[in-house]
């Protein structure tokens, strides 16, 4: 059975992390302020909201659904200001 999601089922956080899931998870974990492990939790929550096998799909179904467009997700490390360099 596949999931309905929505604007209205998802987090003001929600919305963030899908916009930077194609990024790994440390530069996640800084942008957002939260531990690579609860980025991790946070991430596994979405996967089951979507309904999804993994965070590829989370992003691919976003699209899909018109929650998110192409030009919002980050996927450039050189887009985040990382105080450690990059990896």
């Amino acid at each position: 059975m596949e999931a309905v999601m929505s604007k209205a089922r998802l987090s003001e956080k929600d919305m963030e992390l899908i916009k930077l899931l194609c990024l790994p998870n440390k530069i996640i974990s800084h942008n957002m302020g939260v531990s690579p492990e609860g980025i991790g939790m946070h991430i596994g929550r979405l996967i089951g909201k979507f309904g999804v096998e993994n965070r590829t799909g989370v992003i691919v179904k976003a699209l899909q659904l018109g929650l998110v467009g192409l030009g919002e997700l980050q996927y450039r490390q050189e887009q985040q200001s990382l105080p450690f360099g990059k990896n």
